[in-house]
């Protein structure tokens, strides 16, 4: 914690205070291997442990008043704090090619996403000792390891800090939203760029969605404090610092309590915002104010040229199917569609009505035509058929000359004259063969 002092320093207090909401007491906690004190960094519990990233580190206990937004003394230390043992364990480790870690930053943001048997802490962002960040780390509990996350989408929040991160729908959820914060440079003559936006991380899809919050808002507020409430998916936003547009000004303080609803921006939509990603409204359909579970749809007979249309203004294009006879369809200015560029046979509303042209000259025409076509159709048949009779009296033709040739061969087998030179011979051996009968 931060305790200032009346000479302009600020003393940090290296200590854990434990809070019972229910009987609104606290007790300061005596643990063991207490970590230099730190400021600016973040905490998310798992399994019972608070897990400590990063910070402003002093071990004097005492720094100068940090009114910059970029110390040297920024730390990428990992530290878990067991409240069964009332213990610290420094979890640094060395990085290098195999396991890589992330530089040291403070103003940054974390969030325990899901699932729970591969639960990651995550954090975006933040300042090290010159830039302002965006890179994108992981901690996976169960290997001791970090990540970084290379996107796959082209759209990120950019480089921030001092902006919040929770879990949508909770702990262990798979989407991480962040909104506000600010960009700094430190070069002191360049102002720093304040945020009033809102993003999520979907971790299944690895990509980042600008989406929208709803309620009495000031969106001029960062280094504020929040509490989020899955089961109404409700954000409370409590003090913080106003941004003042004035540069010789300082930015004021605020103790204001502001209720959020975090939901999908214009274009977009989510049956379940807390359980389901925001999708684009499809074609046919706009979102035209933020956090709709449905799209509106348009009129009937026009429809949008691309997804996630933002207002009705954009139902500006016909139905494919609405003129007919390759007329042309614009939409008028009170989003009803108008054919236009009917040809000379047909004319009405969608260029379907045939003309006095069509039924007094076409269509004669057109009936000629098909007498015509019917004329030679029948001829074609006619013919096909005379074809198929002569084809089918000559193969019989043939067949009966087969069956006269195959009667005369037999008949010719059996009348066959024996030569006069063979006769002697057959002869006697027809006598043999009496004689050795009897």
């Amino acid at each position: 914690g931060i305790q200032q002092l009346n000479n302009g320093t600020v003393s940090l207090v290296p200590t854990i205070t434990a809070i019972d909401v229910e009987m609104m007491t606290s007790t300061v906690l005596q643990a063991s291997n207490v970590p230099p004190p730190r400021m600016f960094h973040s905490a998310v519990a798992h399994n019972g442990e608070i897990y400590v990233f990063g910070g402003v580190v002093c071990g004097s206990q005492q720094c100068s008043a940090q009114s910059a937004l970029f110390s040297s003394a920024v730390s990428n230390a990992l530290l878990r704090f067991s409240p069964n043992t009332l213990s610290w364990t420094n979890l640094t480790a060395t990085s290098n090619a195999t396991y890589p870690w992330p530089p040291a930053r403070s103003k940054h943001s974390a969030a325990l996403l899901g699932p729970a048997s591969s639960a990651r802490l995550v954090i975006y962002g933040g300042v090290s000792t010159a830039d302002t960040l965006s890179d994108l780390w992981a901690y996976t509990f169960a290997t001791g390891r970090w990540q970084q996350i290379h996107l796959s989408g082209a759209s990120t929040p950019g480089p921030r800090c001092l902006h919040f991160a929770f879990a949508i729908g909770g702990v262990y959820s798979t989407r991480m939203q962040i909104f506000n914060g600010l960009w700094g440079s430190s070069d002191d003559s360049t102002p720093p760029t304040y945020f009033y936006d809102s993003w999520v991380y979907d971790s299944t899809l690895n990509k980042w969605f600008n989406v929208s919050l709803t309620g009495q808002y000031t969106p001029e507020l960062f280094s504020q404090s929040y509490g989020y409430d899955p089961a109404s998916n409700t954000l409370l936003s409590f003090a913080g610092y106003q941004y003042e547009l004035n540069p010789d000004q300082a930015s004021i303080p605020l103790n204001t309590l502001q209720v959020l609803s975090p939901g999908c921006p214009p274009g977009y939509f989510s049956p379940n915002f807390t359980l389901i990603a925001c999708e684009p409204c499809p074609v046919g359909s706009y979102a035209d104010v933020a956090g709709l579970s449905v799209c509106v749809s348009c009129t009937a007979e026009v429809t949008t040229m691309f997804p996630g249309s933002t207002s009705k203004s954009d139902c500006a294009v016909c139905d494919r199917s609405y003129c007919n006879n390759q007329a042309t369809c614009s939409v008028d200015a009170a989003g009803n569609p108008r054919c236009s560029e009917c040809s000379n046979l047909f004319s009405g509303p969608k260029c379907s009505n045939p003309t006095l042209l069509a039924v007094t000259v076409v269509t004669p025409i057109i009936v000629a035509l098909i007498i015509i076509i019917s004329v030679a159709s029948v001829r074609w048949r006619l013919k096909n058929r005379l074809i198929i009779k002569v084809q089918s009296e000559r193969d019989e033709f043939k067949r009966e000359v087969q069956e006269q040739r195959e009667i005369f061969t037999i008949k010719y087998e059996f009348l066959r004259v024996v030569p006069p030179h063979e006769l002697p011979a057959r002869l006697q051996a027809k006598r043999r063969g009496a004689g050795a009968g009897a």
